[in-house]
């Protein structure tokens, strides 16, 4: 070649020039569909069936939707149309965790909802996105034991098996007494004494939610009474009416006299003198020590 020559174009990045007009069309159609399909939400189900599997089927298109979409109540349909190749792409789902809050959990593969990577994800968006997990996830018991901390009404999305698992519920409780009251809780046997136990030193109203058995215990009882005798209330009409139970709960709090089946003199007496060095008035409670006198 000689100095004045004219260089000779390489071929490919001729060809390369050439086609940037038609990516540029590609990417202002591509545009123009997404804003069509996020302007109108039935769009997307009337395109013509090649074009509807080529874009539900583009990792990249199909995340920009749902990183551009504001009505999430909309997610559903997405995922309605998006390909299966799509639903169990790892990388796909962990992109649309966070606008979907999670809940893209749902729409995954069985293999993915059988990710534990995938669903810590999930839960770091919403912790109630567990229960989409796979049902040998929500058995485990060295990964439910993870979740829950933090997050101990993840118990009730575990396993029935791990439910009535002594080790698990300790975990849970141990996190939170309130799990006691969850819905999901009554599958379990909460006549675990080591349990309500736990529970009701944390708060007295655990009492409420032990078995019949327990609230007729009288170390239980008498457990949550020591937190507050207000707790009286919970217990069996058997110990309403011992001496020793209720003499405890009104010298802790006078206002449990109101739920005690023995109210003789020596126990009246005491309710009405704890009310009355009580500094702090109690007019939220309905008890008025002038009614026993």
């Amino acid at each position: 070649m000689t100095e004045n020559s004219t260089p000779t174009p390489c071929p490919k990045r001729k060809a390369e020039r050439s086609d940037e007009p038609k990516k540029r069309a590609r990417k202002d159609e591509r545009n123009r569909l997404m804003n069509v399909i996020l302007n109108d939400r039935s769009a997307l189900q009337y395109l013509p069936k090649k074009l509807q599997n080529e874009l539900t089927n583009d990792k990249a298109f199909m995340t920009s939707l749902f990183q551009h979409c504001k009505e999430p109540f909309r997610f559903s349909s997405f995922f309605f149309y998006a390909s299966d190749e799509l639903k169990n792409n790892k990388d796909f789902i962990m992109s649309v965790l966070k606008p979907t809050n999670g809940k893209a959990l749902k729409f995954a593969s069985k293999e993915l909802k059988n990710d534990k990577e995938i669903v810590l994800a999930a839960m770091e968006q919403w912790w109630k996105t567990l229960e989409y997990a796979s049902a040998e996830l929500r058995n485990d018991k060295e990964f439910m034991l993870l979740v829950m901390k933090g997050r101990p009404h993840a118990f009730g999305f575990a396993s029935y098996a791990l439910m009535h698992d002594h080790d698990t519920v300790m975990a849970a409780v141990t996190e939170s007494w309130e799990v006691l009251k969850d819905v999901a809780m009554k599958r379990y046997n909460n006549d675990d004494k080591e349990v309500v136990m736990l529970a009701i030193a944390q708060n007295m109203h655990a009492l409420e939610h032990a078995s019949d058995s327990l609230k007729n215990d009288k170390e239980v009882v008498m457990a949550a009474i020591a937190q507050n005798g207000f707790a009286l209330k919970y217990a069996s009409d058997e110990l309403k009416s011992d001496r020793e139970i209720v003499m405890a709960a009104v010298t802790n709090n006078g206002l449990a006299l109101e739920y005690a089946e023995l109210k003789d003199e020596n126990i009246v007496k005491a309710a009405k003198e704890e009310i009355a060095n009580y500094k702090v008035p109690r007019s939220t409670l309905s008890f008025n020590s002038g009614d026993y006198a």
